[in-house]
């Protein structure tokens, strides 16, 4: 599914830097360092797409409560990222803009 409202070239520099993780348990630990969000999984795929819809919803509940969430620490600095996932429409349009650390 790509409904993406995102103009060429915009937010292009904002990619969602992703961490995978591989546990002792055999768990996989994803997380997005610009959005602080973490997730756990059974397996590398699932991690991501778990972490493509926590950021999703965060973004939402960032714009729902906006003076709260953008007086945070860190919360100026996170704005160009949620807009860029509402703007994306989905998680599974997050996923291709995730930036994977080695």
């Amino acid at each position: 599914m790509n409904n993406s409202f995102v103009p060429n070239n915009a937010f292009s520099d904002y990619k969602y830097h992703t961490a995978i993780r591989q546990g002792d348990d055999g768990s996989v630990t994803a997380s997005a360092e610009e959005m602080d969000i973490v997730v756990v999984a059974s397996s590398e795929e699932e991690a991501c797409l778990q972490l493509a819809k926590a950021i999703f919803e965060y973004s939402q509940e960032f714009c729902a409560n906006y003076s709260r969430y953008s007086n945070m620490p860190g919360g100026q600095e996170q704005i160009p990222y949620v807009v860029k996932a509402i703007l994306l429409g989905c998680p599974e349009n997050i996923i291709p803009e995730m930036v994977f650390d080695s």
